[in-house]
């Protein structure tokens, strides 16, 4: 009797091993032909086997699959409770995790993973996974940053003078015989220092949206020619919105307060909204329009500019880093009177080249082309310079501009180290209005995140 019970006993636990082996490639099936309620129906009808690492692992698929993360993450836990070693359970149980937002908790197992160093499939999946969560946990939180600089450098033309010596005319003397006076020109070189703070703070992405504000106060200081020091206080907000996972809409403004020697010089308001498209994994086209105006301490001063620009940025390697932007724009500006109408075209190129985690080196090139249509013509300015053709025709200038910078992160401070040079060129038809002005600065910054 006792063997007949025995085996009776044995072929009972062989036909229930076949049942659920049975059921578990039912539910396989079902997954790969995506008909996944066909899938949790089976692993309904075999509740029994409830406890089986290989049928609760199948089932945990199916509920993951058909979009019911919770169940599915309760099915990979019962795997893990009996075998802790299962990879391919802990990895499902951190992806149900990681659907249902439970990041922290995801993060640890897949890190358990990585950490028993599985096949390099598994684990570069994994290690994807890690990265996508701390991007996910980066954005559920707002975000702080902090700064606080000091400058200094020489700049060698501080008016942004030509060398060019001109004629003003002189009222009264007529009579005497007098109506003109040369004026020679010099250019004036000085040294600065400069101090500034800033920050920003991002809002979390609630339903794709999220707040953006920044801010900074800067003071530049001259040795000598205190009349031309000069305070900036800007402050920006913007709505950024994301459409798609490629498309990106940010509505912006600023405001911007200029103070030269203390008193006031110009207030600018600026609304810059922008669409960026990301169209591969390496490249992202920007549009922005902007419309802004300024109120100067000269009301026949106030301006209303509009800009009508884009931008191209392309990671140029991917190993190295290297960075292009590349930023063409079109404007025009108009003043409150026919003091000046002007019109121009305007295009950036900057090139990031990280040397290695500590050390950055850029570039950036702009040019550009500008028409005066209305003022700066010999009528408007005739106490002020000579044209160099007799023509009735206003100012047309082409600009050039470069500038070389080198950074250091100092490793594990918060301090960075930058040593800068900008040149900047301005070729006019009026030789009063040429100019060459070099700047070179060292910059501290320390900063709080």
């Amino acid at each position: 009797m006792f063997l007949v019970l025995l085996g009776c006993s044995g072929f009972a636990a062989a036909e229930n091993e076949t049942h659920w082996q049975e059921a578990v490639t039912q539910i396989e099936q079902f997954i790969d032909q995506g008909d996944y309620d066909a899938a949790i129906e089976v692993g309904q009808d075999n509740e029994q086997h409830t406890g089986i690492p290989e049928f609760d692992l199948a089932v945990g698929r199916a509920y993951l699959f058909a979009g019911e993360a919770e169940r599915a993450s309760r099915a990979f836990e019962r795997v893990i409770i009996v075998q802790p070693g299962h990879d391919r359970a802990r990895l499902e149980l951190g992806r149900a995790l990681y659907v249902i937002e439970d990041y922290e908790t995801s993060r640890d197992h897949f890190t358990q993973v990585i950490e028993r160093d599985p096949p390099d499939p598994v684990q570069s999946q994994a290690q994807r996974f890690v990265d996508a969560i701390d991007r996910a946990m980066a954005a559920a939180r707002p975000a702080t940053d902090a700064w606080v600089s000091l400058r200094g450098g020489h700049d060698n033309n501080v008016y942004s003078a030509s060398g060019e010596d001109f004629l003003v005319s002189v009222e009264g003397l007529e009579d005497f015989g007098v109506e003109q006076m040369l004026v020679p020109e010099e250019i004036e070189s000085d040294q600065f220092l400069e101090g500034a703070v800033g920050g920003f703070y991002h809002t979390p992405w609630v339903a794709d949206r999220q707040w953006r504000f920044s801010g900074q106060a800067q003071h530049r200081d001259y040795e000598r020619f205190s009349e031309v020091n000069q305070s900036v206080v800007q402050a920006e907000a913007a709505r950024v919105a994301r459409t798609s996972e490629l498309e990106q809409v940010h509505l912006g403004a600023d405001l911007q307060q200029v103070f030269i020697d203390g008193d006031y010089q110009r207030t600018r308001a600026r609304f810059t909204p922008e669409w960026r498209r990301n169209t591969g994994p390496t490249d992202q086209w920007r549009f922005q329009p902007v419309l802004s105006y300024s109120d100067y301490d000269n009301d026949d001063l106030d301006t209303l500019r509009g800009e009508l620009g884009g931008s191209w940025v392309r990671l140029i390697s991917q190993d190295l880093g290297v960075m292009l932007l590349t930023r063409p724009v079109l404007h025009h500006e108009q003043t409150d009177v026919d003091y000046m109408a002007r019109s121009g075209f305007d295009i950036d190129a900057n090139f990031v080249v990280p040397i290695d985690e500590w050390n950055t080196f850029s570039v950036a090139l702009s040019t550009g082309y500008h028409v005066y249509h209305d003022g700066a013509n010999e009528n408007d300015h005739e106490n002020a310079y000579r044209r160099r053709n007799e023509d009735d025709s206003a100012e047309r200038s082409f600009l050039l501009g470069i500038n070389f910078s080198y950074s250091v992160d100092v490793p594990q401070e918060p301090w960075r180290i930058t040593a800068m040079i900008n040149h900047r060129n301005k070729n006019s038809n009026i030789d009063i209005r040429n100019y060459e002005d070099t700047l070179i600065m060292a910059d501290f910054r320390y900063t709080w995140e």
